[in-house]
């Protein structure tokens, strides 16, 4: 037998009771506010507040993905199976006692405020908790109320105590393994605590409000002055005092063992590390989402080695990703390289450090008499562009099997023109090698040569003869190209993406972003054009495991019925004066 695991803090039947502490055990009443951060006693070290939810279950219940869940063949399989017709038996039973469907319960208990707050205890992992829940209809409220009490008598027995009280407010005891809930109720509002000090410290701000809230902690307003707090979801841990609980946040480790996601992370750990808060939003309209994170230090306030990860944070940082026709995706990054490579030893795990002699010595096979370290990287600037968009194969009489984007790298020329001959050397030092690969390869070698295009001197690999056939081999994706614009180097793995690229580096784009260290997009039209040019591949794997070919073609098809219905997802990081920032964005047609 598989047993279910149990909740630290409360019992699911505790957790159960807890919201539907809905008798008339009076007590009292509690003032709207924009935030119940006012609600909260300070000195929580973590807190989470979800307000007005209706908006988005009825999105939810009303989409185009619902309903495709619903009609779909597996969600049809399982309404005639067992499982669903306990689960449905049980959703009629409980929509008759509560005289209201499941949907319109969640819109009851979600449509207004809920929030949480968590305390530490003295010599006790588990922290105390309280909170405090507002309904979304005062009236739906009531009923769910009068409904539940039935429930709570019947399932409850010797583990509710209703003898106890508090200033002259009658409190509902619910006695759990992990500790007691003591829980007191008027109106649409419950009130809930671990224990009767916290509940007294949360009765007493209702009202006037009486005693310390978090809304007045250091803390607290620092992440509410970057982040706000009108937001359908916030959260905030007081990471100051976690890492003080932890011997100053040993759990985050100050070294990596690993070269890339040193680059990608080991920024971000660092201002963790050093934070006073982390700070967490999320907002959802009818065709986007964002989520927002926010941890409280001065990224630039560090030391000499971390400071290569964050950019002037009155300056740009990273620019736009190019915007070519057909974009797939691509990220753009800001990193000082020179400097993160001279401090890899206060960056990285001892044990990787012989990785890169070998680096080196590989590269000096490409880049003779260049030293990487003190030749190669005070070449580069400080933002490298990586982006992928459909390609034409006008390279080719005939398609690849297999069809690939074109995948290209744009690096910003700290010296432009030393910079530019270096990584022209590079690029037909590489070119070369993969012509003597070229016959294991099963195809033609390149012949290298070069083009004006806008006044850009394009160098690329071609064909003596176009390549014919219909499904030509895996490497005919490729040929390479490479161009200088100014102060950046770009190589591309087709002569099509380099031209639109130069069209784009060209045209004086004026789009002038927010600083951004780490800038990501993808964008799911042209990221399904490609899957469904390559649809007979998929077809043919799903039925090599186990599909029969209607299963695979309909597997497929909903797939990209699914990807269809999105526009694009991005993800970024800012750094400011005081913060550092993370979002997700997201959209929906």
């Amino acid at each position: 037998m598989i047993r279910q695991p149990r909740t630290r803090y409360f019992g699911m039947s505790t957790f159960v009771l807890a919201l539907a502490c809905v008798t008339t055990y009076s007590s009292v009443g509690l003032a709207e506010t924009p935030s119940l951060a006012k609600r909260i006693p300070s000195d929580a070290i973590f807190y989470a507040e979800i307000k007005n939810l209706s908006d988005v279950i009825d999105r939810v219940r009303e989409s185009s993905l619902t309903k495709m869940v619903l009609d779909s063949p597996q969600y049809q399989e399982y309404v005639q199976s067992p499982d669903y017709q306990k689960f449905n038996a049980g959703r009629e039973i409980a929509e008759t006692q509560l005289g209201m469907d499941i949907w319109k319960a969640a819109k009851t208990i979600f449509g207004g405020q809920i929030a949480l707050g968590l305390y530490p205890h003295p010599n006790r992992d588990q922290p105390d908790a309280v909170l405090v829940l507002k309904f979304g209809d005062r009236a739906a409220g009531e009923q769910l109320k009068s409904r539940l009490e039935p429930f709570i008598k019947l399932l409850a027995g010797d583990q509710v105590d209703t003898s106890d009280s508090i200033d002259g407010r009658d409190i509902l005891t619910i006695k759990g393994p992990q500790g007691d809930l003591l829980v007191v109720s008027e109106g649409d509002w419950i009130v809930g605590a671990s224990n009767k000090e916290l509940l007294k410290r949360t009765i007493d701000l209702q009202g006037d409000a009486k005693g310390k809230s978090l809304a007045t902690d250091d803390a607290f307003q620092a992440m509410s002055k970057d982040l706000g707090t009108d937001h359908l979801v916030q959260a905030f841990v007081n990471t100051k005092a976690i890492v003080q609980a932890t011997n100053n946040g040993q759990f985050i480790p100050e070294k990596l063992d690993n070269a890339l996601a040193s680059l990608l992370f080991a920024g971000i750990m660092d201002v963790t590390r050093r934070s006073s808060y982390a700070g967490l939003s999320i907002d959802v309209n009818e065709q986007q989402f964002e989520v927002a994170t926010s941890l409280g230090a001065k990224p630039n306030d560090t030391n000499d080695a971390h400071k290569s990860f964050f950019s002037d944070p009155k300056g740009q940082g990273t620019p736009p990703i190019p915007a070519v026709e057909n974009l797939i995706g691509g990220f753009t990054i800001y990193r000082d390289y020179a400097k993160w490579y001279a401090s890899r030893e206060e960056l990285l795990d001892p044990d990787i450090l012989p990785g890169f002699d070998q680096f080196e010595t590989g590269l000096a096979n490409l880049l003779p008499g260049q030293d990487f370290g003190e030749d190669v990287l005070p070449l580069i600037g400080q933002n490298i562009t990586f982006l992928a968009a459909l390609q034409d194969y006008s390279h080719l009489d005939g398609e690849p099997g297999m069809k690939l984007p074109g995948f290209a790298l744009i690096i910003e020329l700290a010296k432009p023109k030393e910079a530019a001959d270096l990584f022209q050397l590079f690029f037909q030092t590489f070119a070369s090698i993969l012509n003597i690969q070229a016959g294991q390869q099963g195809r033609q070698p390149w012949v290298m040569s070069s083009e004006t295009y806008k006044d850009v001197q394009i160098a690329f690999g071609r064909y003596l003869k176009k390549p014919k056939g219909k499904d030509l081999p895996f490497i005919f994706n490729f040929m390479p190209a490479s161009a200088q614009v100014g102060d950046k180097y770009i190589i591309t793995s087709s002569r099509d993406l380099c031209r639109k690229l130069v069209d784009a580096e060209t045209s004086g784009d004026a789009r002038k972003p927010p600083n951004r260290n780490f800038n990501l997009e993808f964008y799911l039209d042209p990221f399904a054009d490609i899957l469904e040019a390559n649809q007979s591949v998929f077809h043919a794997r799903a039925i090599q495991e186990g599909d029969s070919p209607d299963e695979a073609k309909s597997n497929f098809g909903k797939l990209m019925e699914v990807l269809r219905m999105l526009n694009a997802v991005k993800l970024s990081t800012s750094v400011k004066t005081d913060a550092f920032q993370i979002r997700l964005q997201g959209s929906w047609k």
